[in-house]
């Protein structure tokens, strides 16, 4: 299980230590002048070549995807748009802009699977849009991990890293069912 870590900006190694150590993968350092800004269409548009091209260019060019926060809006225009280089994407305590109508119609173009998770530190805590992005793709996975404070990966990175490795067992799975003359269907119809 090969994954690819992407920060909105610098620190992606720091921040991604945990699973880093737990996965055979690596952290995209993002460049400062490529920092991930989803109100700013062209940082956006930037942000997702540079990290399809990071992805191409690895042995066998896709990589399950994990990204948190405001980079789990560039990785759904990534796998939107580079669904070849995207096993699955795991998206934790996302922060997406749900009235930018671009988001709504790339999020339906998702193909692979996605794990979203929320923390949730206590019970009045809004997991709203955590579960409205795993709602709106239409292989997405919704998990809570209670008490813990967000970013859940970081606080709570032995939960966090036994949600993914049963998460990529299945991507895994779906992956080899999939024909790979046809890179870009669904691995499953739906019923």
């Amino acid at each position: 299980m090969t994954i690819v870590c992407l920060h909105s900006g610098p620190g992606a190694a720091e921040l991604f230590a945990s699973q880093l150590g737990a996965f055979d993968g690596s952290a995209w350092e993002t460049p400062a002048e490529l920092t991930l800004r989803p109100a700013v269409d062209s940082s956006v548009e930037e942000w997702v070549t540079a990290a399809a091209q990071v992805i191409a260019e690895t042995d066998d060019g896709q990589r399950h995807v994990l990204a948190t926060g405001e980079a789990a809006y560039g990785a759904i225009m990534l796998a939107a748009e580079h669904p070849g280089l995207v096993t699955s994407l795991v998206l934790g305590d996302p922060v997406v802009d749900e009235s930018d109508d671009n988001y709504w119609r790339q999020m339906k173009r998702v193909q692979c699977p996605a794990l979203v998770v929320a923390s949730a530190p206590d019970r009045a805590t809004d997991v709203a849009q955590a579960q409205s992005v795993a709602g709106g793709i239409a292989n997405g996975v919704f998990v809570i991990i209670d008490g813990c404070e967000a970013p859940a990966h970081k606080n709570r990175d032995s939960s966090f890293n036994e949600w993914l490795v049963s998460f990529f067992a299945i991507a895994e799975g779906l992956r080899s069912l999939s024909d790979p003359s046809e890179p870009n269907q669904p691995a499953m119809e739906e019923v």
